[in-house]
């Protein structure tokens, strides 16, 4: 069995790529992109390569003519790689840089391009890592929703606040309809005028009008045991042409979902290091930062360091809001990545520091019920003889 260390870069990345002239019009980029549902593109020239363009910068620039900007004023350049990093090294890469694809370059001509789904792939042939895992060991079982009926605006910044790139679609009784990517909330805010250069149908006269059942994507992996392993949900993931799975229970409600991210960012995790790291976001007045890492150093040194024998990575996003046009509302969303798999915790309130201590009282009670689970599994599978140490 291999491990992430094991896999490089050669064996992953893509060298049958499409792309695109830099001279090419936005106009004619678009509607190709469209048609294929494609989030970047590489952009060549005489055999040269020049950079990537995004859907997302395109459609932040269509309100000009399409017709007269070529993709090369808006190119970007990704992140570059070499054929012999490894997984663990990819991960790293594309988790830290944020973006969609990583590069091979030799000299200035493109070899090959790695996407999120390229990095995933090789799991579904049971990689070490993951080897022993489950859908629920790594799953957001916090999951945010929304109704079908809801507008355009509305699920626009309720994904904001929450922080989430993509949310399920549910009826009036819960049930799972569609999904919601922050990418459908690009495609569809193209104006009215430019809506011919595209591929998009269902418009209104207004945006906010537009409900979420029109945006939304039907196409979904859908599971509805838990217990699933990795392995296996990604070939469903692949099978299916999905970033995700939703875990679902017997009346077709939401209750998991588990994305190409999650598991990006687990594999970045098991890079070496001596000491746990902590990322923290979204905080900037220094007295309260001091003060989160102080009450996390505490609980790692406390209860949490009786639970886990390797912690690897802790990441902290707050984001705070007004509820009420006075007062601050915060939402701490919490991600540890260990031995156990991933642990999240979701948390809001009105004072942060609180925040902080209901989302670490929490952390601890997960971790505690995680570990319980994880000793009755291997317990029931030296029983049948199959755990693999």
């Amino acid at each position: 069995m291999k491990s992430l260390k094991d896999i490089t870069a050669k064996e992953i990345m893509n060298k049958d790529f499409v792309s695109a002239s830099s001279e090419e019009k936005l106009s004619k980029i678009k509607s190709y992109m469209d048609k294929q549902r494609f989030i970047e593109i590489p952009l060549e020239e005489d055999g040269k390569f020049k950079g990537m363009i995004s859907y997302q910068e395109i459609n932040r620039n269509i309100e000009k003519d399409p017709t007269k900007i070529k993709a090369k004023t808006l190119a970007h350049q990704p992140p570059q790689i070499t054929k012999n990093d490894n997984m663990i090294e990819l991960a790293e890469v594309m988790r830290d840089s944020g973006k969609h694809t990583l590069v091979h370059l030799q000299g200035n001509r493109l070899i090959g391009i790695i996407s999120k789904k390229d990095i995933v792939e090789p799991v579904k042939n049971s990689v070490k890592e993951f080897h022993n895992l489950r859908v629920k060991d790594l799953m957001d079982n916090d999951v945010i929703r929304i109704k079908e009926a809801e507008k355009f605006r509305k699920a626009e910044k309720f994904m904001e606040e929450k922080n989430k790139s993509r949310v399920p679609v549910v009826d009036n009784k819960d049930r799972i309809m569609g999904m919601i990517t922050t990418m459908d909330l690009v495609r569809t805010m193209v104006p009215q005028q430019q809506m011919r250069y595209g591929d998009r149908k269902g418009h209104k006269e207004s945006m906010s009008d537009i409900p979420a059942r029109e945006i939304m994507s039907t196409n979904m992996t859908l599971i509805k045991d838990e217990k699933l392993s990795i392995a296996k949900a990604v070939k469903k993931m692949k099978q299916q042409k999905t970033s995700e799975v939703i875990v679902i229970d017997d009346k077709e409600k939401p209750i998991g979902l588990l994305t190409a991210d999650d598991l990006i960012d687990y594999m970045a995790t098991f890079k070496e290091s001596e000491e746990l790291m902590v990322n923290l976001v979204g905080v900037s007045q220094e007295g309260q930062k001091k003060m989160i890492y102080e009450k996390i150093e505490q609980a790692l040194e406390g209860k949490i360091s009786k639970i886990l024998n390797r912690p690897r990575e802790l990441k902290i996003h707050v984001k705070h809001f007004q509820k009420d046009g006075r007062r601050k509302k915060y939402s701490i969303n919490l991600r540890l990545y260990s031995e156990l798999g991933t642990t999240i915790i979701q948390k809001e309130g009105w004072e942060l520091l609180d925040v902080m201590d209901t989302v670490i009282n929490s952390l601890k009670d997960k971790l505690t019920t995680q570990k319980e689970k994880r000793r009755d599994r291997i317990r029931e599978q030296w029983k049948r003889g199959k755990y693999n140490r």
